[in-house]
């Protein structure tokens, strides 16, 4: 599993050129960065570090799979996640001097002889969880959630809706030909 000092490129002593990273997340990642909407994570980062005299390029990728619970059933769930994205590093240059501002640029300090990394795996990571965390639809189109859970969601659904007056107003749209 990742330690700390997984997410950490050495500035001093990295020669110019490529580089490979390689580290896996697990449960230690959960309790360090307080996500306690996880259960579970097991994840594979691989970076590839390009450097330059004061510039590095990192194609940095995430795969694996999170355990969750179902937003719709509540249900324990296993979702595979994929996230990759280009960023650069800058060392020793003025944040404030630069023209070009944009968020995939991190800039570090002359001279430090390491760039941690540990926020940025963070946010990646966040990025790579689905908004939506469902079981996925079978071949059929059907739910795949908890079928109890489902028929009690969609009854309170029904009953809801008889006890719920409609506003005139929408009866003209009733009307409308959208074909």
């Amino acid at each position: 599993m990742a330690t700390k000092n997984d997410y950490i490129i050495p500035n001093e002593g990295l020669s110019d050129g490529l580089h490979h990273f390689n580290f896996a997340i697990g449960r230690e990642f959960i309790e360090d960065n307080s996500l306690e909407e996880l259960k579970d994570i097991s994840l594979e980062v691989s970076m590839n570090v390009n450097k330059k005299e004061k510039l590095f390029v990192v194609d940095l990728e995430i795969e694996g799979v999170i355990h969750t619970k179902c937003d719709r059933c509540l249900e324990n769930l296993e979702l595979p996640v994929f996230y990759e994205n280009t960023f650069y590093i800058k060392v020793g240059v003025n944040r404030e001097a630069e023209l070009d501002n944009e968020d995939d640029i991190l800039f570090f300090k002359e001279g430090a002889p390491h760039i941690d990394l540990t926020q940025y795996i963070y946010e990646s990571v966040i990025l790579a969880i689905p908004l939506k965390k469902v079981h996925p639809d079978d071949k059929d189109g059907n739910i795949t959630c908890n079928s109890e859970v489902m028929r009690i969601l969609h009854r309170n659904n029904k009953k809801n809706e008889k006890n719920k007056p409609i506003d005139p107003r929408w009866d003209v749209l009733k009307n409308l030909d959208l074909e």
